[in-house]
C-alpha cells in the first residue's frame, strides 16, 4: 500500500486521526498484513524491495494466508446477502 499526499494535507491528517494503520486490511486484521509505504517511506529503494518479497514464494504464500483469514473474519462470500437477510428477518419479527 502506498500514499504519498501533499505534506501540508498530510501533517493535517496524522494529526486529526490517530490510527495504527492506513490500509483497510491492516485495520481490520489489527497487525501488518500488507507493507505501508507513506510519505518519506515511499521510495524507490523500499517500493523495489517490497515488490521483491512478493516474488518469494514463502512470503506470498503468507500474504494469501492472512488473506484467508481475513475474509473470515469479514464472513466469506455472501456476507453482505447474509447480512441483509438477517436484518429483513429481525425486522419482519420486531412487526409482528
Amino acid at each position: 500500500v502506498c500514499y504519498k499526499a501533499n505534506a501540508v494535507s498530510y501533517s493535517i491528517a496524522k494529526r486529526i486521526i490517530k490510527t495504527k494503520y492506513i490500509s483497510l486490511v491492516n485495520l481490520i486484521m489489527d497487525r501488518e498484513v500488507v507493507k505501508e509505504l507513506i510519505q518519506g517511506d515511499l521510495n524507490t529503494k523500499n517500493l523495489k524491495y517490497e515488490l521483491d518479497k512478493i516474488t518469494n514464494d514463502s512470503y506470498r504464500e503468507q500474504l494469501f494466508t492472512d488473506y484467508f483469514e481475513l475474509e473470515k473474519k469479514l464472513g466469506g462470500a455472501g456476507a453482505s446477502d447474509k447480512t441483509a437477510k438477517l436484518i429483513v428477518d429481525i425486522t419482519k419479527n420486531e412487526t409482528n
